[in-house]
């Protein structure tokens, strides 16, 4: 019988857009692009509706273009050719309309980094948010394959040292919106 029930499997593969910026007194920089999107959702169900779990979220901004009002922060500066990676790690809420539903809608809410360095070549981090929502079409008892689409925000900072310098500029502020769409499959 296809009833949302027990163990919780879903991963997605996807495309969508993303831009980062970020900000430090006077300077201003922004990113933007497309790229890939990945998820990896783990869980177990609860009333036949409702999914808690934990997961990971990424999207890439694969060529990002863009441009930084100063070179203040220099070492700051995106390379074209490098993509920005995008993601959150944490707990999720998945809440399905009903237990033979596939109509799907969820939030993730944990931990962010935008893959942005600071001067120890450390990603920008911080927190992240994400909803996403879908509908899931059942292929077996088991097994369902869908489509969804999925906004991302992430929040993150990045700390400078300057040599020479008697006061260390302020720390970067970094903050990604994604969205995308993605085909996923799913065990529940």
């Amino acid at each position: 019988m296809r009833l949302h029930d027990g163990f919780y499997f879903r991963t997605g593969l996807g495309f969508g857009w993303g831009q980062v910026d970020a900000e430090a007194g006077e300077f201003t920089a922004s990113y933007e692009g497309t790229g890939v999107l990945i998820d990896l959702l783990l869980g177990g169900t609860l009333g036949n509706t409702i999914v808690l779990g934990g997961g990971f979220l990424y999207q890439d901004i694969a060529q990002p273009s863009g441009d930084a009002s100063s070179e203040y922060y220099a070492d700051s500066q995106q390379d074209p050719d490098t993509a920005i990676g995008i993601s959150t790690f944490g707990p999720f809420v998945d809440f399905f309309f009903g237990p033979h539903s596939g109509g799907h809608v969820g939030t993730m809410v944990g931990l962010g980094t935008i893959g942005l360095e600071d001067g120890d070549e450390e990603p920008s981090s911080g927190w992240g948010f994400a909803l996403f929502g879908g509908y899931d079409f059942w292929v077996s008892d088991q097994w369902s394959l869908g489509v969804n689409g999925r906004y991302m925000y992430v929040k993150g900072e990045r700390k400078f040292e300057l040599e020479g310098a008697a006061v260390d500029p302020p720390p970067l502020v970094d903050a990604a919106h994604t969205f995308g769409v993605l085909f996923s499959a799913l065990y529940h």
